[in-house]
């Protein structure tokens, strides 16, 4: 369900994702935005509030934007907000885990950046999208994701981080992290639960080595 300033789980009231996120969403479309080719071909998994599909489409205006979303209620979303009219913009309908597969079976396209910001999946789950990126992910491209692994308490958070390094290692991959500030950005308001607890924020860029 949207309200003004967040998506929320319609039953429990749960945060999927807060306006507070709108900084670090800039970031993110410009880390996987680094390629200014007129090619520039870009993938977001999990559509969200749609904010750094808003900023990939108006600070980088690349040649193709896919969007990869299952939610129905999500999917209605960018529906009436126009996603599914834009030239640029392919929309992925369902699990990224079938959706990209099938993408990567055709070999037809490859990314420039790919970002991961997914509700109620595990770091299990970012195991297996590690296959899947190696293989649509341009040499020189980049791979990120709205960093909230163990979030809610500091020192998980921390070790996490380093457990992401380790394992993008064994991809041929290099995890690199800016560490931001946000202590002043957080809001919950009518959120039951929060999933974000740390006042700051490491932000991930991802690439071949």
């Amino acid at each position: 369900e949207y309200t003004d300033n967040s998506l929320v789980t319609k039953e429990n009231r749960d945060g999927v994702m807060m306006e507070w996120e709108t900084d670090i969403m800039e970031i993110a479309a410009n880390t996987i935005c680094k390629n200014k080719s007129e090619d520039l071909t870009v993938l977001n998994i999990g559509f969200g509030m749609g904010i750094i599909d808003t900023f990939i489409q108006n600070s980088h205006h690349p040649f193709k934007h896919y969007i990869c979303e299952a939610h129905p209620d999500v999917l209605s979303k960018l529906r009436k907000d126009g996603w599914y009219d834009r030239d640029n913009v392919v929309i992925l309908e369902g699990r990224w885990q079938d959706t990209l597969n099938q993408l990567l079976d055709e070999g037809t396209v490859f990314f420039d950046g790919i970002y991961y910001d997914t509700f109620s999946e595990h770091y299990q789950d970012m195991l297996d999208l590690y296959d899947v990126v190696v293989g649509l992910l341009k040499p020189d491209g980049v791979f990120s994701f709205f960093n909230g692994l163990g979030a809610d308490r500091s020192l998980c958070y921390d070790v996490y981080q380093r457990i992401v390094q380790l394992d993008v290692k064994n991809y041929g991959l290099k995890c690199e992290y800016t560490t931001i500030p946000i202590s002043r950005l957080q809001n919950w308001k009518d959120v039951k639960r929060s999933y974000y607890n740390c006042d700051y924020y490491y932000h991930p860029r991802i690439a071949f080595v």
